[in-house]
């Protein structure tokens, strides 16, 4: 009968082990097996990028190995508490999620020469903004100046709380993790410069990046919408980039200006959330009389030394043999 289980946590490093409790009352009929078991999670991979899988071993404990068959780690006992050893380093989880962005998820007034930070659903957003001279407003090579991003319930946008061509404004909304991608996004933008002149319409801008780099040229979208009190939502073409930076022009005489209300988009991201390796163990003794629970090993993948918490070690309910004299 197992008396004592423990969870564990352990750093994600070639050779690192840890130990955690397990405490078996052998009883009269002593101990007869010990093994081990578990499920894999979802997408768990080697540093290298291999997938992992399990291997039940025929002494009880249980292995992974990656793709190409070598040793990712080893979970073992010798029947006084359990081993993890680790032979490779894991990859940081990958999560796929959604963010929704609207002008109450920014903190107003960021101040300059800094950098405002959204989180959602696990994911961090950086906005920025600066001034250029460039006619679209997103040429970086002719950048002049860092600005602050400046929110409200209704949007966000740059300084007064708009993107405006009459200052070379640029906001730029990009991903903090750099393994993080966008995709499905759109951007609804509104508050426009309100003119009903034909040729005034209002022209969103936008250039992706992804590591630093552009991808594609800059879009240039017309406004579906003059009033300022309506809004033109509009989808960004293309997936996989980690930056997105916008701006405004105007067909017309006049300046072109809006505020973003929104950005909705698909994010595939590093988990901020530290692995958890969930196993069983099962005990059995000589008259077949069997034990089981279960428990947890935490793995710091973000390499913080902050472990996550997870479930409780729980153990069965002892299950006896029907055939044990006695019974």
């Amino acid at each position: 009968e197992i008396t004592s289980l423990s969870n564990a946590t352990v750093s994600n490093e070639i050779d690192a082990e840890v130990s955690g409790v397990l405490l078996i009352d052998e009883g009269e009929d002593g101990l007869f097996s010990l093994d081990f078991s578990g499920t894999v999670p979802d997408g768990l991979k080697t540093a290298g990028g291999e997938d992992v899988s399990y291997v039940k071993q025929a002494d009880g404990s249980l292995k992974a190995v990656d793709a190409s068959g070598d040793d990712v780690f080893l979970l073992s006992s010798d029947g006084n508490g359990y081993t993890l050893t680790f032979d490779q380093v894991l990859q940081t989880p990958v999560i796929n999620t959604t963010i929704s962005l609207s002008g109450s998820s920014v903190v107003a007034g960021s101040p300059v020469d800094s950098v405002t930070q959204v989180t959602q659903n696990g994911v961090v957003i950086n906005f920025s903004a600066n001034d250029t001279s460039d006619a679209t407003g997103i040429d970086e090579g002719s950048a002049l100046g860092i600005d602050t991003i400046n929110a409200s319930t209704d949007g966000y946008g740059v300084n007064n709380g708009l993107v405006n061509e009459e200052f070379s404004e640029v906001a730029i909304i990009a991903l903090d993790d750099a393994n993080a991608t966008f995709s499905n996004m759109s951007v609804t933008v509104g508050n426009f410069t309100g003119n009903t002149n034909s040729g005034d319409v209002d022209v969103f801008n936008y250039q992706l990046y992804l590591d630093g780099a552009t991808v594609g040229g800059v879009v240039q979208v017309e406004a579906t919408e003059k009033a300022d009190s309506a809004n033109t939502t509009i989808d960004i073409e293309g997936s996989g980039f980690d930056e997105i930076r916008v701006s405004a022009t105007n067909l017309g005489d006049q300046s072109g200006a809006y505020k973003i209300i929104s950005v909705d988009s698909d994010v595939t991201t590093s988990s901020v959330t530290d692995l958890d390796l969930g196993f069983d163990v099962n005990v059995t003794d000589g008259d077949g009389d069997v034990h089981g629970g279960d428990f947890h090993v935490v793995v710091d993948t973000n390499a913080d030394s902050v472990f996550s918490s997870v479930a409780d070690v729980s153990l069965d309910t002892l299950i006896v043999d029907s055939l044990d004299e006695g019974s």
